[in-house]
C-alpha cells in the first residue's frame, strides 16, 4: 500500500512538473536595461514611431509558421517601442514609421536533442513619415537555442527558440538606432 502511494506521489509531482514546464512564459519584450544606451529624454525617437508594414516572406512551413509569423514580431516591436519610450501614441501621424520583414525563419531541432535553436532574420526599415527618407535599413538576424534551462517541457523549446531569435532582432534594431543617435 505504502509503495502504490509513493508511486502515486510521484506521478503527480512529475505531471505537475512537466505541467509548469509548459506554462513558462515567453517574453517578447525588451525593456530600456536591455539597451546597451539607455534612451535618453531628448532622443528624437521618443513617443515618434509608428508600425508599418509587418510581412514575412518565408511562410514555407506550417511548422515555422506555428511558432513565429508577422504577428509575433508586431508583438515584440509595439511592446518593445512602447516599453522603451519609443512608440507613437494613437491617433496622429508619427513622424517615424518602422516597416519589419522576416526574411529567414529557421529552426533546428536535432534527433535525440534536448535543444531547439532558431534562427531569424527581420529586414528592419526606419522612415521618416513625411519624405520617406530611409534613416534605418537593415537584415537583423539572430539565432537562439532553447534547452533545459529555458523550458522542461520539450514542446515547449521551439516555441522559446523562435521568440527569444525575435525578441533579439528587436534588441538589435533599436540598440541601433539609439546609439546612431549617439555615437557608440
Amino acid at each position: 500500500m505504502k509503495l502504490r502511494n509513493l508511486a502515486i506521489i510521484t506521478g503527480a509531482l512529475a505531471l505537475a512538473t512537466w505541467l509548469a514546464g509548459c506554462a513558462t512564459p515567453v517574453e517578447l519584450v525588451v525593456k530600456p536595461t536591455d539597451l546597451l544606451m539607455a534612451p535618453r529624454p531628448d532622443n528624437p525617437y521618443n513617443h515618434a514611431i509608428g508600425l508599418g508594414e509587418m510581412g514575412d516572406t518565408t511562410s514555407t512551413s506550417a511548422f515555422n509558421d506555428a511558432f513565429v509569423g508577422k504577428g509575433t514580431v508586431s508583438l515584440a516591436l509595439t511592446d518593445s517601442l512602447k516599453s522603451v519610450g519609443y512608440l507613437a501614441p494613437d491617433g496622429r501621424t508619427p513622424p517615424y514609421v518602422v516597416d519589419a520583414v522576416i526574411t529567414e525563419n529557421v529552426m533546428d531541432i536535432p534527433v535525440l536533442s534536448t535543444k531547439a535553436t532558431s534562427t531569424v532574420t527581420v529586414r528592419y526599415t526606419l522612415k521618416e513619415s513625411s519624405s520617406g527618407a530611409e534613416m534605418y535599413n537593415k537584415a537583423v538576424r539572430k539565432e537562439y537555442t532553447a534547452g533545459w534551462d529555458d523550458t522542461w517541457s520539450g514542446p515547449n523549446r521551439p516555441i522559446k527558440a523562435k521568440h527569444n531569435a525575435v525578441r533579439l532582432t528587436v534588441q538589435q534594431f533599436l540598440d541601433d538606432i539609439t546609439s546612431a543617435i549617439y555615437g557608440k
